[in-house]
């Protein structure tokens, strides 16, 4: 397999934020991409390349205290560090295609960071894009089934296990740009 060259990682002084930036040529749309706990921005190269050749420009945050960045590693003061960043480099986005939709994509912590984004100003941004985000899980397991479950990565690593998902009945995952809402996640 071909190994892909990364992009450079750039350092915008006035706005403090560090972050990579897969351009293409009149681009359809834009998305900002937000890494997971222990990664950085570099991590995207794969997916914007993607993104790149079906004309969507791609921005990846380097979330402080992780990548390159100056911060103590794994530490920022509050989560509100994280939400700064990501609307400092959207303002960076919108200016540069001020008439482009732009969309936030997040991965584990990411998607976590990116879900608070999108809530404290939905307006901003055309859509929400979270891969395995961080939420607390409420699947409730039996003693004996954890067991089995740890004991399948030493002895069965293929074996398949049922999640015990409940119904939701009428109720859907998605939720709608203009209806962004603590309220609305927290009734879903």
């Amino acid at each position: 397999m071909a190994r892909l060259n990364s992009v450079e990682l750039l350092r915008d002084k006035e706005a403090e934020i560090l972050y990579r930036a897969w351009d293409v040529a009149d681009p359809f749309c834009a998305v900002i991409l937000v890494h997971g706990l222990g990664a950085h921005s570099a991590r995207w190269q794969a997916l914007a390349e993607f993104f790149n050749q079906n004309r969507i420009a791609c921005y990846g945050i380097e979330l402080k205290g992780f990548g390159e960045t100056p911060a103590p590693a794994g530490h920022v003061d509050s989560f509100e560090v994280y939400l700064k960043d990501i609307f400092r480099l959207y303002d960076r986005v919108r200016n540069k295609y001020p008439q482009k939709k732009i969309f936030l994509l997040g991965e584990s912590l990411g998607g976590l960071i990116a879900f608070a984004t999108i809530l404290r100003e939905p307006e901003k941004f055309s859509g929400l894009v979270c891969v395995s985000p961080a939420f607390r899980g409420k699947f409730k397991f039996r003693f004996f089934e954890y067991l089995g479950i740890i004991f399948s990565f030493f002895f069965n690593r293929r074996k398949r296990f049922r999640l015990p998902f409940k119904s939701l009945g009428e109720k859907t995952f998605a939720i709608h740009h203009h209806s962004f809402s603590k309220e609305n996640f927290l009734e879903i």
